[in-house]
């Protein structure tokens, strides 16, 4: 490694090489777009078989997630703009040192002329807010960084030639000869694909983009400036405001300002490809014949100096841009009025910010950015016609899936769902392998009832990316509701996420299958989801006793899960059924009816009768020795007269009352339980309620009452002597 101390220039041209990366990566990752996309999961609710006894079957409501995309509007940052402003305030303090060393002025006079600058800024603007002054300030920094980027791009236009040239010199001027025809063939083959992509829209990807080209230009320019050791403020001045500027374009998505520096980058180098050439020819034909390393001396021309090639890449240039109805100009200057109208939204002034961008408009009418910004002040003012306006015009020239789908989310809140489908088939016509775009196409389907043209999109996204969650959950999803009999795909065992699995136990439920999935662990903290809620619910029936029980009560006292799915309720009252403790089941299920509207309580009754029923089926009574294998019978058993019976001898009297309470409340037709009731009522002095069920009995079942009477009198005249003490 070098010992040479880093110098403040060197330190420069590492921050502007980091600069020209990240602006690289904005360009392939691309920036922060106006609105994005976020899945969005609905409850779907089947019905499937949760219970079997010899008596029969139980259905009941099982629930399917199914996912689509919904849209949002992305947050302003003004990040970007302080970036903006610190590079280009560091390239504006190189440029006065420039100047200054150029003009030999004082820097009395030099800062003279700042403080009039910001004087008369401050004094037109006296009476407005201080976010004018940053707004000014602004607009005449990004109008700077704008004619930076022009004649940079200009100065560092014959970099790659110098590179292309250094690197195909060879030990022999054949050789020579050979390389160069190759590196420039290939160069220029790529410069005109880039040129036909980006001006007539040709449909290849076979080639480098303008704009790696762009930023290796100027790299390799402030490189070779750095390595001669020469003056290099003006270059490194020009390179802030030019990478900060673009930086800022890239960052916010600012399309007509991406365009306009590919398409002047993409000019100036195809001008300079042709005059490149000719220079050479003209000052260094005798060195090429003589095949010396002519790229060492190329900025020490004899006869046409090197200023006449940036000339006539400023000339041609200017005709070519305006020859092609000047894109690039009007491009950039939309760009521009873009950037404004977006500093003004942070600065919250929307009413400038909306002037700014239609100003925009008017150069740059189907340029994306000044669309979508319009589009999200409309979305902000709710003015749903103008937000579908300017999504739908966003489209026409720069289709983009996260505008495509929130156009179409508009329509169908709006309830025109045929709109909707008609812009999302539009958008798949340009964007076919788009999951994004099936999905919803998927999804609109299905809300228009066209069950079949919904199961072909959903299938198509998942054959398109069936490593997707999202794809893999619909696509179970569309096996559940319409192809029951499709064979399930490969999934994987360990998988975590709670839509896949929801919709999977579903479809075992359905098919009385199993897999080897593993249920969920009793530490489970669900989000307010409804995809971790279908997934609880549906584990509940699917796993039964062999999954450890779940602190559902715990989660039901968060409000955001309970107002989000109620039906938790009801899953803490299955898991206690399967998990042997059928009176707490029906105890929550019959709550949980008495607060539901009277036409959603059919399904939820014939739950509450089937297990009811279920409890009263004769079974052998366990072995009861002792209190904790009574009161665990009692649990398992509630309504099992032998069962009661046996282990009332083992439970105190209150125990032994609240069993018998119990097995009475619930089975009122039932005559046994009067009498086990009455006597358990005696023992803790229960002496009214007692009679109360006697004379029920003596209604219901003259002869069980004749039997009990004699022993019910007996303790009842011990009971009331009881009571005198």
């Amino acid at each position: 490694m070098s010992n040479q101390p880093i110098t403040f220039n060197t330190g420069a041209f590492r921050v502007l090489n980091v600069l020209g990366i990240a602006c690289l990566s904005y360009f392939f990752l691309e920036g922060v777009p106006v609105f994005n996309t976020q899945i969005a999961s609905e409850l779907i609710p089947i019905q499937g078989v949760i219970d079997k006894n010899p008596s029969g079957q139980l259905s009941s409501t099982l629930f399917l997630i199914r996912q689509h995309y919904s849209f949002f509007p992305v947050e302003l940052s003004s990040v970007p703009f302080l970036l903006f402003f610190i590079f280009s305030f560091i390239g504006i303090i190189y440029l006065i040192i420039s100047l200054k060393k150029w003009s030999n002025i004082s820097w009395l006079f030099t800062f003279s002329g700042i403080l009039l600058w910001l004087a008369i800024i401050l004094v037109k603007n006296a009476e407005q807010p201080i976010e004018t002054f940053y707004e000014v300030l602004f607009s005449q920094w990004i109008w700077l960084g704008i004619i930076s980027l022009f004649l940079l791009t200009i100065f560092f236009s014959n970099t790659l030639c110098l590179f292309l040239l250094q690197l195909g010199h060879s030990p022999t001027k054949k050789e020579s000869q050979k390389k160069w025809l190759i590196l420039f063939g290939f160069y220029a083959v790529n410069l005109i694909f880039s040129f036909g992509h980006l001006i007539y829209n040709f449909q290849t990807k076979t080639y480098i983009p303008s704009f790696v080209f762009w930023v290796s230009s100027i790299l390799l320019g402030l490189y070779q400036q750095h390595k001669k050791q020469v003056e290099q403020t003006l270059f490194f001045g020009l390179a802030f405001l030019s990478m900060s500027t673009a930086l800022l374009m890239l960052y916010t998505s600012n399309d007509p300002g991406i365009r306009a520096i590919e398409t002047w980058a993409l000019i100036s180098q195809i001008i300079m490809l042709v005059l490149f050439p000719l220079f050479i020819i003209r000052n260094f034909n005798g060195l090429i014949k003589l095949n010396l390393p002519i790229y060492k001396v190329v900025d020490k021309p004899q006869i046409l100096p090197t200023y006449i090639l940036f000339i006539g890449v400023l000339i041609l240039g200017s005709a070519f841009v305006f020859a092609l109805n000047g894109g690039a100009y009007h491009q950039m200057t939309a760009a521009k009025y873009n950037a404004d109208g977006e500093l003004a939204q942070i600065l919250k002034d929307p009413f400038l910010a909306e002037i700014n961008y239609k100003q925009g408009l008017i150069h740059s009418k189907l340029n994306a950015k000044s669309n979508t910004s319009l589009a999200r002040i409309a979305y902000q003012e709710n003015k749903i016609e103008e937000l579908a306006y300017y999504l739908s015009t966003s489209q026409v020239k720069f289709p983009n899936e996260k505008t495509a789908i929130a156009l179409s989310t508009i329509y169908q809140n709006e309830n025109h769902l045929f709109e909707s489908l008609f812009a999302l088939q539009s958008a798949h016509q340009k964007m076919p392998e788009s999951i994004e775009i099936i999905t919803q196409l998927a999804h609109t389907f299905e809300k228009l009832n066209q069950s079949d043209s919904s199961v072909y999109y959903y299938q198509k996204a998942f054959e398109y990316d069936p490593e997707s969650t999202l794809t893999r959950a619909n696509f179970l999803y569309i096996i559940a509701k319409y192809t029951k009999n499709t064979i399930l795909p490969d999934t994987d065992q360990a998988t975590h996420d709670p839509a896949i699995l929801a919709n999977l136990w579903a479809i075992c439920i359905q098919r009385n299958q199993r897999m080897g999935s593993k249920s969920i662990e009793s530490t489970f903290k669900p989000r307010a989801d409804v995809r971790d809620l279908a997934m609880i619910y549906n584990s509940i029936p699917y796993f039964k006793d062999k999954q450890n029980s779940l602190p559902i009560h715990e989660m039901a006292k968060d409000t955001k899960i309970l107002s989000l799915f109620p039906e938790i309720k009801l899953a803490e009252a299955m898991q206690d059924y399967f998990h042997e403790d059928p009176l707490s089941s029906l105890e929550k299920i019959a709550l949980y009816i008495d607060v539901q509207p009277m036409d959603q309580t059919q399904g939820l009754q014939s739950l509450l009768d089937f297990w009811h029923q279920a409890s009263l089926i004769p079974v052998t009574s366990p072995k009861i020795s002792n209190k904790l294998e009574a009161k665990s019978a009692v649990k398992k058993y509630p309504f099992q007269l032998n069962t009661l019976k046996n282990a009332i001898p083992f439970l105190n009297k209150k125990e032994a009352y609240d069993a018998s309470l119990a097995a009475l409340r619930w089975n009122k037709e039932v005559p046994d339980f009067y009498p086990l009731y009455a006597f358990r009522a005696l023992e803790i002095g229960e002496i009214e309620y007692a009679k109360e069920a006697m004379n029920s009995l003596k209604k219901i079942n003259p002869t069980l009452f004749q039997l009990n009477l004699k022993p019910f009198e007996s303790q009842l005249a011990a009971a009331i002597q009881r009571q005198k003490f």
